[in-house]
């Protein structure tokens, strides 16, 4: 058979080829994205996550490298010193300044609470509220069952609100040992890279 002769039969022929293509490109890309690309994600987030005390480590190290550099030109130290020098000195001063911001916060709550009224006037003030709010309740028998329809849903709503913050609790508090583990690694990596930059800068 002739299919250079029948031109017919050879775009019949292409346009075959076109849509088998297009079948197999599609049931790869659904491949892909149903069973490679979840697989895919887990796999980067565990190395990022096995990872990330070395590449905090990189950024703390680019960062103390003038004052290590200071150091050892200053001091006439060597550069493991001079690492150990700057990186006590950052994390006594990160240490320092948070300090005086929750001790400036605590100092402004405490003069806060002094000079609010007492617990009394407020007492006050919302007895004689819920006081009225009873007598204006009492003559309106429809706003007595709008009150209790939103009241009923307001509960369901504080229930849904205290499991979701629960949850989120206990995440975080799950969630600070493995801060506390990734801070402490890349502050050890931070001094070995410190410690031999320019190695590490040549690798």
């Amino acid at each position: 058979m002739n299919l250079q002769g029948d031109p017919k039969l050879r775009q019949n022929i292409n346009r075959l080829v076109v849509i088998t293509f297009t079948l197999v490109l599609l049931k790869v890309v659904t491949v892909f994205f149903q069973e490679f690309l979840p697989v895919f994600s887990e796999v980067v987030s565990q190395l990022f996550a096995a990872f990330l005390p070395f590449i905090i480590a990189i950024f703390i190290a680019l960062l103390l490298e003038p004052l290590v550099s200071r150091f050892i030109k200053s001091l006439k130290v060597h550069r493991a010193i001079a690492t150990l020098l700057a990186l006590i000195i950052v994390i006594l001063g990160i240490g320092g300044i948070l300090f005086l911001i929750i001790a400036r916060l605590y100092t402004e709550l405490a003069e806060l609470s002094v000079s609010l009224p007492s617990s009394e006037y407020f007492l006050a003030i919302f007895g004689s509220l819920i006081h009225a709010a009873e007598n204006f309740i009492q003559l309106n028998p429809q706003i007595q069952i709008a009150l209790t329809d939103a009241t009923e849903g307001l509960v369901s709503n504080v229930q849904s609100w205290a499991i979701a913050g629960s949850k989120i609790l206990l995440n975080f508090i799950s969630a600070l040992p493995g801060v506390f583990v990734v801070l402490v690694m890349s502050i050890v990596a931070s001094f070995f890279m410190s410690a031999s930059y320019p190695e590490v800068k040549s690798f």
